[in-house]
């Protein structure tokens, strides 16, 4: 793994900290030449207590379905905080800490982005045939 790539996915470990989730903690980073334009965790969603604030158990964990979920995963978070900022995420980078779904990896080559850096398991093959058909890079790291 080159420097740069290392350098940007430690920040985005650091990120991971500050996520409210239970079950699991991650984040995301956008890059653009060099700079960094957004760090977002997963975890809650804005004024909405999370399960630990609420003193309820991971409802993830307890009824094994995601859509019971209070929070985010921080790629959907993502595309929330550049919106209500007014960033654009046509050409960026974005590294993560988990392994992107195949409903991540649609909204990011929709989005325009150039390349996504990943800590996680393999991608599907039908999230990996999305991304080679819309061009977008993928790295595992």
């Amino acid at each position: 793994m080159d420097d740069w790539v290392e350098r940007h996915m430690e920040i985005c470990r650091a990120i991971t900290d500050k996520s409210d989730c239970l079950h699991e903690k991650n984040s995301v980073v956008v890059i653009k030449n060099d700079t960094m334009l957004l760090g977002v965790p997963n975890g809650r969603l804005t004024g909405v207590l999370s399960c630990n604030m609420a003193g309820q158990e991971c409802m993830k964990d307890k009824y094994h379905h995601t859509d019971l979920c209070r929070g985010s995963d921080a790629i959907s978070r993502l595309f929330v905080k550049a919106s209500r900022q007014g960033i654009t995420l046509d050409g960026v980078t974005i590294f993560t800490t988990t392994t992107p779904t195949q409903a991540n990896i649609k909204m990011v080559a929709e989005a325009g982005v150039k390349r996504i850096v990943y800590d996680g398991d393999e991608l599907d093959f039908c999230a990996m045939e999305v991304a080679d058909l819309s061009d977008l890079k993928v790295t595992r790291v």
